[in-house]
This record gives C-alpha cells, structure tokens and sequence, in this order.
C-alpha cells in the first residue's frame, strides 16, 4: 500500500541577523524518495526581483527556479501540491520576515526609550489619590491607607495593623526581642528608628530647631510640645473641670487629682504620690541627699524651692508684695502671714 508522501519546508540562517534576502538563507526540500528515508535537497537560493513604485516605495518580491521537473507544477499531481506548499511557505517567510524585525524594533525603542529616560517606569496608578507605583504589589499595600483594612493582626493582644512589617515590629514588644543595638553604650531596642534616636545623645545632634527662640531637640515630638509655649495652644483638657494643658502627659498628671490615684510609693515607709517627681523629693528625707546647694555660703537643700527661697536672703529681692499696704517680702509663707494683720484672721499654724 503506498503511503501520502508528506513534504516539509525548512529554513536554516546562518546569520540571524541579516534581513530575509540576504545570500546566507538556504531553503531545505525535503524530496521523497522510496522507502522511509528522505534525503534533503538544496534548493535554489530565491531570485531577488525589486521593482520601483510611482510613489517611490521599492517593493521586493521573491521567486524560486525549479531546475528539476519533478517540481514543476502539474495539476492534479502531487509535485503540485508541493509546489504550492513552497510557494505558501516563501510568502510566509517573507511576511513573517517584515513583520518580525518591525515588531521587535519597536520593543527594543520602547525599553530603550525606558531605560535612558532615568528611572523606572511606574504603570500602576492608585484610583483614589493618583500616586504611581511599579509594581502591583506596592499598589495593593498603598490601597489598604484608603480602605482602612488591617488584615494583619497580633496572636498575642489581637490588636491589628495593615502591614506586616509593622506587626513584626509589635510582635517584639511581647516576646522581648531587640535585635538593634548601640554600639557606644549597649542599649537595644526593637525598632532601627528607635536606636537613631538614641544615637543622637551620644553624637549631640539637635536638628529640630525652634524657629522663635532658637531652642533645639533630638526628637521632632519634642519640638512640637515646646512650640505650644509660643502659640498658648492647649490642646488637652480635663473631661471633669475643663481645664486645659499643652502636653497629654500633665493632663495624665492632673486627673489623678479628680481620680486620687496614687500610683508611686516609697519603699521605706510606703507613703504614696501622684507624681514620681513627688517621689523623688519625698526619698531624700530617708537617704539625707541634698544635692541642690547655695554658691554664696555652700549650704544644701533636699529641693530646688528651697535652694531658691535661701537665695533670696543673698539677693534681697522681695517678689512677694502685700496688695493693700504694698509691703515687700522674700518668702511667701511670711506674706500670708502679714495678710492677717489687714484681714483680723489668724494664720493657720
């Protein structure tokens, strides 16, 4: 039983990158032979025939020269079929050819024209605020500021954040871990924003000045709480009388009053304060500590008050004056005093 002689068209460049009509390219036939076996053949290198447009176009077109008969066309044969299978195969050659070079051409310009423009492209816009990203990733975890989502929340305490980065950051607080440490005296901390600040005490940096007195900080935050000396702006205020503070910690402070929470005691005799700096104060009639002492005649003093109230006997000044006589005094306590002899009240001993 004879078996459907099949034909393949091949292409061998010797030189990818010279354009189709160049003399390297070959056209392999494969010519059936009896048997299996196919010997492969080479063809004749197409003729080249340009001919010019009246619009001045040059236009170029391919023909191949069969030397054998057995390729002449012959209707109704198979060298037909195989003839027109060569032919078919040359136009798409030739049309692949074009299309190809043109094709890659305009890549190329396209990612040259992007990598001599000096930075990286940024295609993925945000739909909400218009910033640009070059990466959808980048876009997504931008997105999560103006859906308020936070997927990622802590196993310990539950609290959740949007990013993951700053859930491993929280996640230190519980388990202790401080993998930042300064390399003059030691001290970690869990976070690297955390050490730069500390940094800054050893090298002396204050590059937060204030712009009315020239005042400068270490932290930005600290800045910001003493420019609300200059602007009088009391942004924190007590729920129960109203009265309002600059900074959140004296308002902290000032509700333990309505509240009588006491949280600082003294170890030797367990007395309780408000305030640590009470506390302090309070530890040196056990410890005998005076370390606030006068430069005039070398005497100390447990509190600065007291440093200050002894130094107005050097001075002479008198800031404590009566409103009705108009009398002049250096300590306060001795004002109240004097008041009674206009008031007819006894001072409380």
């Amino acid at each position: 039983m004879n078996s459907t002689p099949t034909w393949t068209l091949s292409v061998k460049e010797e030189q990818p990158e010279l354009p189709l009509n160049s003399n390297s390219m070959h056209l392999l036939v494969c010519k059936e032979e009896s048997g299996s076996s196919l010997v492969q053949e080479e063809a004749a290198v197409p003729h080249i025939k340009e001919e010019q447009e009246e619009d001045g176009s040059t236009v170029t077109s391919l023909a191949v020269k069969s030397e054998s008969r057995e390729t002449e066309p012959v209707a109704g044969s198979a060298s037909t079929w195989k003839h027109m299978e060569l032919q078919a195969g040359l136009e798409r050659l030739s049309s692949h050819g074009s299309e190809s070079d043109t094709e890659d051409s305009d890549e190329w310009e396209e990612s040259g024209s992007a990598s001599h423009t000096g930075g990286e492209e940024e295609p993925f816009s945000c739909t909400v605020c218009g910033k640009s990203f070059n990466q959808t990733g980048n876009l997504k975890r931008h997105m999560i500021i103006h859906t308020g989502e936070k997927p990622f929340s802590c196993a310990f305490c539950g609290k959740s954040f949007n990013l993951n980065e700053s859930l491993k950051r929280h996640v230190m607080i519980h388990t202790g871990e401080n993998p930042y440490s300064c390399t003059v005296c030691g001290k970690r901390f869990n976070q690297i924003g955390s050490l730069k600040l500390h940094m800054r005490i050893h090298t002396g940096e204050k590059p937060f000045v204030c712009t009315v007195c020239g005042k400068a900080w270490g932290e930005k935050g600290h800045l910001t709480k003493h420019m609300r000396i200059h602007t009088g702006e009391n942004p924190f205020s007590c729920a129960v009388c109203g009265k309002c503070f600059n900074r959140s910690e004296s308002l902290k402070m000032h509700m333990r009053i309505h509240t009588g929470e006491m949280p600082f005691s003294c170890k030797v005799c367990n007395k309780r304060f408000n305030r640590n700096e009470n506390l302090k104060r309070h530890m040196r009639t056990h410890t005998g500590e005076r370390p606030f002492s006068c430069k005039v005649c070398v005497k100390s003093f447990n509190q600065s008050g007291s440093l200050k109230m002894h130094m107005l006997s050097h001075t002479g000044e008198k800031p404590f004056s009566c409103t009705i006589c108009g009398k002049h005094f250096s300590v306060k306590q001795v004002l109240k005093k004097h008041m009674a002899i206009h008031t007819e009240e006894k001072p409380a001993e």
